[in-house]
């Protein structure tokens, strides 16, 4: 998991593939810390690894599930240091 170091952070859903992970390319091409959330953990770690995994996390989120909402921003605002 990379860091935040002080960085704009951008919190994506569905950042495993489409939209989700071109706009995780996008703002990590900007300088910005970007947490990729999804279903799809082959995914997730294939735009990972495009986007330099010192320039962003990843977790698992259904979008559906309250409890996943709950763990994944707790631990985006840990790699964050509380800024989301």
């Amino acid at each position: 998991m990379g860091s935040a170091q002080g960085r704009k952070s951008i919190f994506i859903t569905g950042g495993a593939s489409g939209i989700g992970a071109q706009t995780g390319r996008h703002f990590a091409r900007k300088g910005w810390f970007v947490g990729l959330f999804d279903i799809d953990e082959a995914g997730l770690k294939q735009t990972a690894n495009a986007i330099g995994e010192a320039n962003c996390m990843t977790g698992i989120l259904d979008v559906r599930h309250s409890d996943d909402w709950s763990v994944a921003i707790d631990a985006f605002g840990q790699a964050t240091g509380g800024k989301m």
